[in-house]
């Protein structure tokens, strides 16, 4: 019995490296997938095998030899799905992704009334479930769900969830899990906007940044933090919380440390209201700075991304004032991205073909 048990094991363990492997290159032999595992030819061909039968791989070509050919195996983008689910703004955002990482349904739901008011639970429940209804999936296809929501998250429980406070201090993944049978990550929605834009940067970039720190600025302030391809959360997953740091004192509070992110949203709101105020732009400015200078003291990265609440122009005198305070050796790329959604979709994307 033992035995059989330490078989299964080890069957099951080759089985996902070899997922991992074709998830990575695309497609391969069998030959090729026994040299990237390691495996002798033999085994690595049982395991295909087996594979196929269950309907984990497809044969999408075959490489012709002098001697019998060998065939081409690729992942079947039908043998396994995630499901992702974030909040942003006051809307859920739905998405349903394939085995190789296409997106084959989308899908945004507007909250109606307070959010406070609403269970969010059973609308979650409701959209997970719309989302299984979408042609070629099923709830046994369903190897993945990704909920993102504000906030901090920590074991699959959220606290401080702001404007979607009816998740907080829920356990919403072992909830998920009870009722699903499957796995359930939950992510803060600022990681999952970083990871997404990390991918899109390593997919459209020569020599994509190794360290990034993104900027969301909607409604409240929030940082993600990645290094080598790997999100940095904290000890209790709080690293990015900067709206719990302070900002030095100005000429209107001399003896005071205010909240940076009340700074950041009034200079904003201020700028809404009047684009021509130059003194709210100039108070942006020098409080985005504050955080960014912070950020370069302790992690240096090479790229910052700021969400497309600032414009081109005062990006560029972000810059300028980054240098003017540390030198140009040291100052990181400053980029734009656009549309948060998407980097949130791509963050879901991320994870599922990292698994």
């Amino acid at each position: 019995m033992e035995n059989t048990t330490k078989t299964s094991l080890v069957r099951n363990l080759n089985i996902q490296e070899i997922e991992k492997i074709l998830k990575a290159k695309g497609k391969a032999t069998k030959a090729e997938i026994a040299e990237a595992t390691g495996l002798s030819l033999m085994s690595a061909g049982k395991i295909v095998n087996l594979m196929e039968d269950q309907g984990r791989l497809v044969v999408v070509g075959r490489l012709q030899t002098k001697g019998r050919g060998s065939d081409i195996y690729a992942i079947n983008p039908e043998s396994v799905h995630m499901i992702g689910v974030f909040a942003i703004h006051h809307h859920f955002h739905g998405c349903v992704i394939d085995a190789v990482g296409k997106v084959i349904r989308e899908e945004s739901y507007e909250m109606e009334g307070n959010l406070r008011d609403l269970n969010l639970y059973e609308k979650l429940t409701q959209i997970i479930d719309e989302l299984i209804e979408t042609d070629g999936v099923t709830k046994d296809s369903v190897g993945m769900l990704g909920i993102g929501l504000p906030g901090i998250i920590h074991n699959g429980t959220v606290q401080r969830v702001g404007r979607f406070a009816g998740f907080d201090g829920f356990s919403i993944a072992t909830r998920l899990e009870q009722k699903y049978q499957t796995r359930v990550m939950v992510e803060n929605d600022v990681n999952l906007m970083t990871m997404g834009y990390y991918r899109h940067l390593k997919l459209t970039e020569d020599k994509p940044a190794d360290s990034l720190v993104l900027l969301h600025i909607g409604g409240g302030v929030g940082a993600g933090i990645m290094v080598g391809g790997k999100v940095i959360r904290g000890a209790t997953n709080m690293a990015g919380e900067v709206a719990f740091l302070p900002l030095r004192c100005t000429e209107k509070h001399k003896d005071s440390l205010l909240p940076l992110e009340d700074t950041i949203l009034e200079q904003i709101r201020a700028r809404k209201t009047n684009p021509q105020d130059t003194a709210a732009r100039e108070k942006l400015i020098e409080a985005l700075a504050e955080l960014l200078i912070g950020f370069i003291a302790v992690l240096n990265p090479e790229v910052v991304a700021i969400n497309d609440v600032i414009s081109t122009e005062e990006k560029e005198l972000l810059d300028q004032r980054i240098v003017e305070k540390i030198g140009q050796g040291s100052s990181p790329r400053i980029l734009l991205y656009h549309k948060a959604h998407e980097c949130c979709r791509y963050g879901f994307v991320n994870s599922f073909m990292a698994e």
